[in-house]
């Protein structure tokens, strides 16, 4: 009974948003926006120009990091010149991940789109199992079969050999890769700080795309689309916009992990994922079917539990360790 008026009680969510550190509220903010603002350009005057989008939201990162040294923020760490290729080749494989994941963005429905790429924590854990010698719990391997379900009842009516489906896969299975590579390689071996992974990374992956860009004959499309009476104070604002708030992702969400719990920072995550959805399904007149909701609940309850288990464990081997 005492949770149940607790439940329904408006005081209880008053407590628990000022309890937030503005930091996560920001990024749940940040976070939505950032996704909706994609989707947005992508079906708008930036269809047909994904590679020219991702290349100017690694070249605001660029240009962010670079700030960020200038001001203080972060001292670049010196790289052995035996290592360099370790960095290009991770560089590479972000790159790859953000081209797919913008790809799959403009084919697919969104709720498609988030909801199988929450599934790559179940991915990080195998290989991490496999190839990193790391142990969990069977709670915490659990907690990932419901993603599973989830994403399996999201993707139901969807057209898995697609080719919006087929590069939705694999901006997964690119995001696991990097998630892994910079873990294990780039933080633990080189001992690299998050912004100056991401000063790294950026101009690289940037560079990259400019290549797929230029290949895919977009500077003229764009140069067209410029030079046109189309082409609004409007269309640059929202560019703009766009590419500080992909920046503004990746700064909030390494502000909110070093200053909150570990739980904190991937509920929110999954709490902005879940929001996107809801927005999208306005924004965009999308229709999702009882299953379909249910596998988004589902992916999304299980990505929750998830979080909450595997900081359990990480604390509980600790103390064990100690």
């Amino acid at each position: 009974r005492s949770f149940g008026r607790a439940a329904t009680h408006p005081r209880t969510y008053l407590h628990f948003l000022r309890s937030l550190h503005p930091s996560l509220v920001a990024l749940f903010l940040v976070s939505v926006s950032a996704t909706l603002s994609n989707k947005t350009l992508l079906r708008g005057f930036f269809e047909g120009l994904t590679y020219s989008l991702t290349t100017w939201q690694l070249a605001c990162a660029s240009l962010g990091t670079m700030l960020a040294e200038r001001i203080g923020v972060y001292r670049p760490q010196r790289v052995p010149t035996k290592h360099g290729r370790l960095v290009q080749a991770v560089a590479f494989v972000f790159s790859c991940e953000i081209l797919c994941s913008n790809l799959a963005l403009r084919l697919v429905p969104v709720p498609f789109h988030v909801s199988l790429r929450a599934a790559s924590p179940f991915l990080t854990l195998v290989l991490s199992v496999l190839f990193f010698n790391e142990h969990t719990t069977l709670t915490t391997t659990s907690t990932l079969l419901v993603v599973l379900l989830g994403v399996a009842l999201t993707s139901h009516h969807e057209a898995w050999l697609s080719l919006g489906s087929l590069l939705l896969s694999a901006s997964a299975l690119l995001l696991t890769a990097k998630s892994l590579l910079v873990s294990h390689v780039l933080e633990s071996r080189l001992h690299l700080a998050p912004l100056d992974i991401l000063a790294r990374l950026s101009p690289l992956s940037m560079t990259h795309c400019a290549g797929f860009a230029i290949l895919n004959s977009e500077p003229a499309k764009l140069w067209h689309f410029l030079r046109g009476q189309e082409c609004t104070r409007a269309h640059v604002a929202q560019v703009a916009l766009n590419g500080i708030l992909s920046f503004g992702v990746v700064v909030l969400g390494l502000v909110a992990e070093r200053r909150t719990r570990p739980p904190a920072l991937a509920i929110t995550a999954h709490a902005a994922q879940a929001s996107t959805i809801l927005f999208s399904l306005v924004l965009f007149g999308l229709r999702l079917s009882p299953l379909n909701c249910l596998g988004v609940a589902l992916t999304l309850a299980g990505g929750v539990l998830y979080a909450r288990w595997d900081a359990q464990d990480k604390k509980d081997r600790v103390l064990l360790d100690g």
